[in-house]
């Protein structure tokens, strides 16, 4: 049955001689990258960046090289948000908002796992982002910040969201403070 649509009769045919699915009802179909594409709503440097990790394979490209940028994109500046974070929450003077997760029954290993993150310092991360290379308007871009070194999750819990490919796509935070 096809992926796509619902129905009663099977009309969805995977090829692997031809590397191709296609559904003769719907008209979907296509090599594993749109089909991956399409089924989970990824983005096509996702889809493949999904697959080749899937497959072992390293994806080595100057992409950005070739349009003449010093850095990498915005998963590059949310993973190092979510590193720079996840920091901050293990510092002795942050040490009240790890124990407020504690206490919340959140474990040190989901903490971990999840890198969960306190933003104690309006302006570091800023700096450690213009010092990995980042222009300034693509970091304010990466919507991590109202303004010029001004952190919008500053004083709060820091909860990555990502996507499916586990990369951090967006932050959520919580103020603990009254």
């Amino acid at each position: 049955l096809c992926p796509f649509h619902s129905e009663k009769t099977a009309s969805f045919v995977i090829s692997p001689v031809k590397n191709l699915a296609y559904c003769f009802s719907c008209h979907h179909g296509g090599g594993p990258i749109r089909f991956l594409m399409e089924i989970e709503k990824m983005e096509f440097s996702e889809a493949l960046h999904t697959l080749a990790k899937e497959a072992g394979v390293e994806l080595k490209t100057d992409y950005y090289k070739e349009r003449g940028e010093k850095t990498g994109d915005v998963y590059d500046m949310h993973r190092i948000a979510t590193e720079f974070y996840h920091e901050e929450i293990k510092r002795e003077e942050n040490h009240e908002k790890l124990n407020y997760l504690l206490k919340r029954g959140i474990s040190p290993e989901t903490i971990d796992r999840f890198k969960l993150g306190y933003s104690g310092n309006p302006r570091e991360l800023f700096a450690r982002l213009k010092d990995k290379g980042f222009s300034e308007q693509n970091i304010i871009d990466s919507g991590i910040f109202v303004g010029p070194g001004r952190d919008k999750f500053y004083g709060r819990i820091i909860f990555p969201i990502a996507n499916f490919a586990g990369h951090t796509v967006a932050f959520t935070g919580r103020i603990t403070d009254k």
